[in-house]
């Protein structure tokens, strides 16, 4: 059902209800007015069937329109569910990790326009504009009567705005209050065994703790405040009611109108002010979904939602850096001066330097992670940076220095969760020197891994994030210290796997301290002093040496 439909369908039943939320009235008096002075039975009859049948018509349009409601929060997730997961990875190009963070608070804000939609509380927003015509209505039975009603329901919209003007900005802390406290659990729980190491339990659990506190708190406010409004709207509309049969008796009595005007009088003003009212009563959810749309719309692309992925050719394994210059995105500064490079197949680019002087920011750009602040990465002479990543990701391998294993099988990880034959996987395994290993694991490449399922120690994910790298031969490898976990046969493993034939045809570009690794690259970048220094590896190791030399003979 698309989203035009759904709202035309609403419409339709939205007019068939409020249409039939007449006949009750319309019963009332002919009851009192006719039926009751003609005694006529026959009448009765005849009125009373007429009266169920559009009563049951009302029923099922009713249902029709909550069917409709609940189809359109299910056509929204189905539309936005891909389009919020990519916004979300696409927020690592500002810099940010995209991870589960930000797709849960996407998630969450979706689940809650969804929960608006689908559990019928929107319906009194279709309401609304209906409680013109009711009042005109009662005006048409007799203007005191709609006086009465429409001051009413003047008063209703007040407190609707009082609502709005006491509630709106509370709620919007109390979320952001919330999303804190359910960040630091989370990110306690991901740290749990370091924080029972060092004894942290009672010091985070005060603060956690202490945040939750803040919450209720709000929470107790927020509710003292639509509290009061509420029971002030309810005395009113009680107040109202009898206030309209008041009205209604003193004007039958001075035979202005009809008895059975006083009852049809009291229903239609219940039946105008009764949307106003449940937008009262509603305005915690109705605040909290059009906040949740907001942020939703903000987050989102402009245009189609999913843009579409158009395929390239194999690129030839050459990467040329133009005029390259390397920044932290959201920031004008260069991490170091901007340089050019062309790394062809075959070759191996270490590179070194101090922490903390831009080399994971290099290979995150030349990955097209992170836009660089000035210049140009080509990849067989297509830009990387507006290569849709869902097709420039088959040609990248890379493994960062804190490997992050996603939920399900060590195979599927392996994989990158494409449909592949098992022998494909294996490969890749067996290229990095990780198949033994992944053979020891309780159900091999079968093994569960991730929430509930089997553990696997620091160097187990770095060599299946290292398999992961080089499956579907990537043409450019990019790895970020990818020694810092594996044990001493593991080191070596991979220092074959660095200068085996299957590199032959790659390029790969790996960030290292590991003195062991140097001797299996061909060139070395070295940052220094926020200036990149390129030089064979044999050139560097000649001048290392001289200058180790130089520092033993003194």
């Amino acid at each position: 059902m698309k989203p035009g439909t759904g709202f035309a369908m609403a419409v339709f039943f939205t007019v068939i209800i409020n249409t039939l939320m007449l006949v009750s009235p319309f019963y009332m008096l002919q009851v009192y007015d006719r039926i009751m002075t003609s005694g006529s039975i026959d009448t009765l009859l005849l009125i009373s069937a007429i009266v169920i049948f559009l009563l049951v018509i009302y029923g099922l349009a009713e249902v029709g329109r909550r069917r409709v409601f609940a189809l359109s929060g299910k056509v929204l997730g189905d539309q936005v569910n891909s389009a919020i997961f990519a916004a979300a990875m696409l927020k690592s190009q500002g810099g940010k990790a995209p991870g589960g963070g930000e797709l849960q608070r996407s998630t969450s804000q979706l689940a809650t326009v969804q929960s608006f939609l689908m559990n019928g509380s929107i319906s009194s927003l279709y309401d609304v504009p209906f409680t013109p015509v009711f009042l005109l209505i009662l005006f048409l039975v007799h203007p005191l009567l709609g006086i009465v009603a429409t001051a009413g329901g003047a008063v209703l919209v007040m407190i609707a705005i009082a609502s709005e003007l006491a509630t709106s900005k509370k709620l919007e802390e109390i979320r952001q209050d919330e999303a804190d406290a359910n960040q630091l659990l989370a990110h306690t729980g991901q740290q749990s065994i370091a924080i029972l190491s060092m004894g942290l339990t009672q010091q985070l659990n005060r603060i956690w703790s202490g945040r939750q506190s803040k919450v209720t708190d709000k929470h107790v406010e927020l509710l003292a405040r639509s509290g009061a409004l509420m029971g002030l709207s309810r005395s009113l509309r009680q107040i109202l009611q009898a206030a309209i049969l008041g009205v209604g008796a003193w004007l039958a009595i001075g035979q202005e109108i009809s008895p059975g005007a006083i009852v049809a009088g009291s229903i239609i003003m219940g039946r105008a002010l009764a949307p106003i009212d449940q937008c009262i009563g509603q305005w915690k959810q109705l605040i909290g979904a059009r906040a949740a749309a907001r942020k939703l719309r903000d987050m989102l692309p402009d245009g189609e939602q999913a843009m579409e992925v158009k395929p390239n050719p194999r690129p030839q394994p050459q990467m040329d850096l133009i005029d390259i210059g390397i920044g932290i995105p959201g920031t004008d500064s260069l991490l170091f001066s901007k340089f050019r490079y062309s790394i062809e197949a075959g070759q191996r680019l270490a590179v070194i330097g101090e922490s903390g002087v831009g080399k994971t920011a290099l290979i995150q750009t030349l990955s097209g992670v992170w836009k660089p602040q000035e210049g140009t990465v080509k990849l067989g002479g297509l830009n990387v940076h507006q290569w849709h990543s869902d097709d420039r990701g088959q040609y990248f391998g890379y493994c960062p220095q804190n490997v992050q294993l996603t939920a399900g099988t060590v195979a599927e990880n392996i994989a990158r969760y494409r449909d592949c034959e098992l022998e494909d996987v294996v490969a890749a395994a067996e290229e990095v020197g990780a198949h033994e290993r992944i053979m020891r694991l309780p159900n091999g490449y079968q093994t569960l891994i991730g929430a509930g399922g089997y553990e696997l120690s620091a160097g187990q994910q770095q060599l299946v994030g290292l398999a992961r790298a080089v499956f579907g031969n990537p043409v450019c490898i990019m790895l970020d210290e990818p020694t810092a976990n594996l044990d001493e046969p593991s080191v070596k493993g991979f220092l074959n796997w660095l200068t085996s034939p299957a590199n032959k045809e790659r390029i790969v570009i790996s960030v290292t301290h590991d003195i062991r690794c140097l001797s299996g690259f061909t060139d070395i970048l070295h940052i220094h002093k926020g200036k990149p220094h390129l030089l064979p590896a044999k050139e560097y190791f000649a001048r290392r040496n001289a200058q180790l030399a130089k520092v033993a003979g003194r």
